[in-house]
């Protein structure tokens, strides 16, 4: 890449079950706290990294999902997902976060 991350943030039209469903049910990212490692991470961040600031001003909405694209080697074959993971595929994404 040049001149962006590889974050991504995204809501989704089935709330936080559909926000946490995606997170269980992904194959091509690992679940994370902290994003900043060099390979594919997802978060909810409403669960994971803002959970002490719930119902403040700081708080996240549930329904959102942070990806960040890792640096894994392009020749590595990538798995599929899981089947369970077109479950929440009409639940995918309400709307961009910026």
């Amino acid at each position: 890449m040049r001149g962006f991350g590889g974050m991504v943030s995204f809501a989704l039209r089935g709330g936080e079950e559909a926000a946490l469903k995606v997170c269980a049910l992904t194959s091509l990212f690992t679940l994370g706290e902290s994003l900043g490692g060099v390979e594919s991470l997802i978060e909810h961040p409403g669960r994971m990294t803002h959970a002490s600031v719930a119902g403040s001003m700081l708080e996240v909405p549930g329904d959102l999902v942070r990806l960040s694209v890792g640096i894994e080697d392009a020749g590595r074959p990538h798995r599929r997902p899981r089947p369970g993971a077109e479950l929440a595929a009409h639940e995918l994404p309400r709307q961009p976060v910026v």
